[in-house]
């Protein structure tokens, strides 16, 4: 390897696992984290984005619920696909909140990809029928903000309206759709905030890093505290491995080892100039997030 390929290596490992300053930031480091995580073998993705506010009111940063989220999606994921030469985007089931599909063709057809749009629990069978009929095991899939947290979330039956386009195929159980998700797709590209005891946090995970955890302090983030990412090696892929929440709360899916509540409360307690904040200014800090 050259001076300069090592050089390049370098930075681009710096600029992972640094924190995201903006909106175009995140997407550059989301961008990089997929095209790492492919060039590795990975071609099932979660991705989770912060999305910018677009016709948010003083009781509602979202009014127009989850289409309006998709619409501000769309140019961010778009923008994690530089070199791509076209796209088309397509309602993938009408009955559930519209949640959309994004076709990317890119200059070589083995490199298309596909993403969907805060998928729900309810579009899994059609997210599965997608991947097998269309997308394949070679290409790319990811998931940009899946709107499930909760085994629960998911049907005990969940008929696949697209069997009879496609030749036929069986109802999914809950069981098999939960074991599609979890034996799947990984964390490639993660980015949200929490608050906690009033303490703005915001986690970060790009793939190939562990979890992160940045503290808002005066008029930054702080890194706080950092957690492996629990994987195992199964056909290629990081898989199930109850941990953490998912093992405390058998109604959770598998996190791949997401820093939980206590976890996190213990990296602030953990400040060397940590003070506890009163009730007035947690009050505060939540209406304010």
């Amino acid at each position: 390897m050259s001076s300069s390929s090592s050089d390049s290596s370098s930075i681009n490992l710096v600029l992972q696992s640094r924190f995201p300053t903006s909106v175009d930031d995140q997407v550059r480091q989301c961008r990089e984290a997929y095209n790492k995580a492919s060039a590795d073998g990975y071609k099932r993705h979660t991705i989770q984005l912060l999305l910018p506010l677009i016709g948010a009111t003083e009781l509602d940063d979202w009014p127009g619920g989850a289409p309006q989220m998709m619409d501000a999606a769309l140019p961010l994921v778009k923008n994690c696909f530089s070199e791509a030469q076209q796209f088309q985007d397509f309602v993938l089931n009408n009955n559930v909140d519209e949640v959309r599909a994004v076709l990317v063709q890119q200059e070589s057809s083995k490199d298309d990809a596909c993403a969907i749009l805060l998928p729900t629990a309810d579009t899994v069978v059609d997210v599965q029928q997608l991947d097998e009929t269309q997308v394949g095991p070679s290409r790319n899939l990811l998931l940009v903000n899946p709107q499930w947290k909760r085994k629960t979330d998911f049907a005990n039956k969940n008929m696949n309206p697209l069997a009879s386009f496609f030749g036929g195929g069986p109802a999914k159980t809950k069981e098999e759709l939960i074991e599609y998700i979890e034996s799947n797709y990984i964390p490639t590209y993660y980015c949200s905030n929490v608050i906690i005891e009033g303490e703005q946090l915001r986690i970060l995970r790009s793939y190939p890093s562990p979890w992160k955890v940045y503290l808002f302090k005066g008029d930054d983030w702080v890194l706080i505290g950092e957690k492996p990412v629990v994987t195992t090696t199964r056909t290629n892929q990081e898989t199930i491995q109850p941990t953490g929440m998912a093992q405390q709360d058998g109604g959770r899916l598998f996190d791949f080892g997401l820093p939980n509540y206590q976890e996190m409360l213990s990296m602030i307690k953990n400040q060397e100039d940590y003070v506890p904040k009163s009730v007035t200014e947690r009050a505060t800090s939540a209406f304010n997030f």
